[in-house]
Parts: C-alpha cells; structure tokens; sequence
C-alpha cells in the first residue's frame, strides 16, 4: 500500500504491516474505493467497521448511562458541577476543581486581557472531567482534547499500571525478603519543560481571572 506520511513524502509499505498499525483507517479506505471484493479485504473489512461500530456504541452508551459513581452523581460540566454543591449544600466540588487548577497552573503562563496568543502556538481546547473516589472524594482534572494533538514522536507512557507489573514487583519482594512501600504521586509532570506549544481559552475554573492561556 502506498503511504503520505505527514511530512509529505510517500512510500509503500506490506499491507499487513498497515493493516495491523491503521486498521480502521485502512478498512474505510477500502471500503470507499470499493476494494471490499478483494481477497485482501473481503473479510477482513466487514469485520474490522463492525468491531469499530460495536466498540464506538459499548463507549458512547457507557457515558450516556454513567451518571453516578458509588452513589454519587458525577457532573458533566462545571455548571452542573457548582449546582449539585448547592443542593447539596456543600463545597465538594467547587473545592476539588480549585485544587485541581491550583495543582495544574503552574504548567500554564497568564496573558494580560487583549493580548494575542503567540504566532507560534496552536489552540487546543481543554475541558474539566469529574470522578469519584473509591472513599467519596471528589476529583476533578483539567483535561486537554488530545485527539486534536499529533501523535508523540519520542516516548509514551501509560498512566495506569498493569496488574502483570505489580504482580511481578510483589513476587519480586517477596522472593527477596523486601519491604513494600507505596506512594500516591499527585499532578505529576513527566517531562518538563515540552516542545509542543499550545494555547486555550479559561473558562470560569480559572475564577475570575478570565482570557486566553498558553
């Protein structure tokens, strides 16, 4: 299959290979050149957007029908957020997202009212999401849309350890009679500073000091 890469130069590379990296892009490719008949596709299509459709409904069902954890409700927006505060007559909330926003300015610079977002920044959109702690305590982060940044070139990392990981740490310190000793590391920020450069508009998480942000 013959390749544009983003830098604009283009080369073939085995299908499999592609198949494996990119198989929903290359599925609907397929199916809009109407090369499903093909020997390479025929089966490989129909099953690939039926996967996509059925694991797209499973996510979109689950945020339509996840409105409570653990008894709680969760809000949506920062609206609702400060609404439920007030019949519940608590700051649970409110006190979680200026934690939250305490925690994360300090990765972010404040422009004065009226000022231009750098020539070479790009905008992104940033959101607040809402949790609930298996102890009732209520979390809130400042998100990035990151589905509109490109993908990292250098490293990645998961944010979650896998249940393998800690399993072998364990019988690892067992075997040789370690200690165990655990940490909960908040806000923690791997790589500093980042080339990428962005900016975003602050919305009332910010309090009353409102304007753009890079």
């Amino acid at each position: 299959m013959l390749v544009q890469w983003k830098d604009g130069t283009q080369s073939w590379k085995p299908l499999k290979d592609i198949k494996q990296s990119n198989p929903v892009d290359v599925a609907i490719y397929a199916k809009e050149n109407r090369l499903v008949e093909q020997p390479a596709f025929a089966w490989w299509v129909p099953y690939t957007i039926k996967k996509k459709d059925r694991i797209i409904g499973a996510v979109n069902a689950r945020v339509r029908l996840r409105t409570h954890k653990y008894g709680v409700q969760v809000p949506r927006t920062l609206q609702e957020a400060y609404e439920l505060d007030n019949e519940n007559g608590n700051k649970l909330w409110e006190n979680a997202i200026h934690k939250e926003m305490r925690n994360v300015s300090i990765a972010f610079e404040l422009m004065k009212p009226g000022e231009k977002p750098p020539a070479d920044h790009a905008y992104l959109p940033c959101d607040m999401v809402f949790n609930v702690k298996m102890d009732f305590t209520r979390k809130a982060r400042y998100v990035a849309d990151g589905h509109l940044t490109p993908d990292p070139i250098a490293s990645t990392y998961a944010g979650v350890v896998s249940r393998e990981s800690v399993r072998i740490a364990l019988t690892y310190a067992a075997l040789n009679d370690m200690e165990i000793m655990a940490a909960d590391i908040e806000n923690a920020y791997l790589q500093a500073p980042t080339t990428e450069k962005y900016w975003t508009i602050a919305g009332s998480e910010w309090g009353s000091r409102k304007g753009p942000r890079s």
